[in-house]
């Protein structure tokens, strides 16, 4: 026979239980992310078998009381915690519970059959018949069958987890895979802007520097024509020549410099649809989400950072992104 001390705890453990508010814990107002239909009829009849304990514990022995103990307080744990979350976290973390839930109603249902046996044995019917061997057997039979479907309702419910997981997962990379088209689209929509701002800088630039050239041999001819003898004019002809000059060259190398400018740019551009075009193929190959994040984190940096184009003087010899390291060795 189980002892007052594991009947005390027993008692103690059944009336925290119960004191668990049902409302909290099934939270009908949700709709369909409400827990009541997972867990309304299994509560409701522990309900029922924790009174049939309750009332036979000091005739049972202290193992099944003490397994019924233990699970109770489980349960109690769990619920409490449970209800006291935020509808969203409820949400979240109901399949879970769910699954907790089952499992250690299913190791109190495995030692129910001594307490129900022990009850008709103590508490036969008003009509005075009694319960047969036979009968008992049957009912624990009934029992054992029960224990079973709330086995095969566990592993729908770990199904469900899991499609939920693979759900999320195709979510993520659908999102990703989203996010690097939106990037392709806009590094191609600054190309046609780049080419044709190169144009434009090109078309200036030659024209500079056909006048520049075309002036100065017009002026070297035209030295044939002056008078050996020195005088003021020269000197005022060539000074306005050479200002001319000089201000058509210096106009000429400012289109030269945006050219360059704009050919950088257009090769920073070409190398960033490059990473995007080949982002989603290196984000594939890796196999953790880890690797995943770290894989893209260099691509987002090598975007940004290009490194040394060989058109600007003041372009940097070593870029920090220039070289991705892709040493992602699986982290576990």
């Amino acid at each position: 026979m189980a002892t007052q001390t594991n009947i005390d705890k027993l008692n103690q453990s059944i009336s925290s239980f119960l004191s668990l508010p049902k409302e909290r814990i099934f939270r009908p107002e949700l709709g369909v992310e409400s827990s009541e239909k997972f867990l309304s009829d299994v509560l409701n009849d522990l309900y029922d078998k924790i009174a049939v304990i309750q009332q036979v514990a000091k005739d049972v022995s202290n193992t099944p009381v003490q397994t019924v103990t233990a699970h109770l307080d489980a349960l109690f744990n769990h619920l409490s915690s449970f209800s006291a979350l935020n509808n969203q976290d409820f949400v979240a973390q109901k399949p879970s519970v769910v699954e907790n839930v089952y499992a250690n109603i299913d190791a109190i249902l495995n030692v129910w059959p001594q307490f129900y046996i022990t009850h008709l044995e103590l508490f036969p019917k008003e009509s005075k018949e009694q319960k047969s061997h036979s009968e008992a057997i049957a009912l624990t039979e009934d029992i054992k069958a029960k224990a079973k479907s709330a086995d095969e309702t566990l592993e729908s419910l770990k199904q469900i987890i899991e499609e939920t997981n693979q759900i999320k997962e195709a979510a993520k990379n659908t999102a990703q895979g989203v996010s690097v088209i939106d990037a392709q689209k806009q590094f191609t929509s600054a190309q046609s802007n780049l080419y044709l701002k190169i144009i434009i800088a090109s078309a200036g630039a030659a024209i500079f520097l056909i006048w520049f050239f075309g002036l100065a041999f017009y002026f070297l001819n035209a030295a044939d024509n002056l008078n050996d003898e020195w005088t003021w004019k020269i000197a005022y002809h060539a000074s306005i020549r050479g200002v001319i000059l000089a201000s058509i060259a210096a106009i000429s190398t400012y289109f030269l410099t945006v050219l360059k400018a704009y050919l950088h740019l257009l090769e920073h551009n070409l190398h960033r649809q490059r990473v995007a075009n080949s982002t989603e193929a290196f984000v594939a190959a890796a196999t953790t989400p880890e690797q995943k994040d770290l894989i893209l984190a260099k691509l987002v940096e090598s975007v940004t950072n290009f490194g040394d184009s060989g058109l600007l003087k003041a372009s940097s010899n070593d870029s920090p992104a220039s070289n991705i390291n892709f040493d992602v060795s699986a982290k576990t």
